[in-house]
């Protein structure tokens, strides 16, 4: 049984809860115990300056990067992509080069779906308001 849910508070309290909730078990079958597996689906929105937005892109999104920016390795998850982009009026996030300058993270056993992009506006003075 899969159950979905949203938090919101302070993280450590938050942080806290999901331990609490990583630390249940449960009979399952006749002899055996599971632990509850808390999984967590998480919205980021991570700001750059515009000038850094591909090798950002790369660093951040490296399988999709490689493949030329399309979520071939998500197709069943297209369509919530796009739902998403939609009422988060977000651009589509455009190709990049598939030989962009990526920065080293740690990104393993990590899945990134790239839902969009949203320009800043700009100051008076030319910068961008991040």
């Amino acid at each position: 049984m899969h159950y979905y849910c949203l938090t919101r508070g302070i993280k450590q309290n938050v942080d806290r809860f999901i331990n609490d909730l990583q630390a249940q078990y449960f009979p399952y079958n006749k002899n055996t115990w599971i632990q509850m597996s808390v999984r967590p689906i998480q919205l980021w929105e991570m700001v750059f300056p515009k000038e850094q937005m591909n090798t950002c892109i790369a660093t951040i999104n490296a399988h999709t990067a490689a493949t030329g920016n399309k979520n071939n390795w998500f197709p069943e998850h297209e369509n919530k992509i796009n739902w998403i982009r939609r009422f988060l009026k977000l651009k589509k996030i455009p190709s990049i080069p598939l030989d962009c300058k990526k920065r080293i993270v740690f990104n393993e056993d990590i899945e990134v779906a790239g839902i969009g992009i949203k320009e800043d506006e700009t100051l008076p003075d030319g910068d961008e308001k991040l």
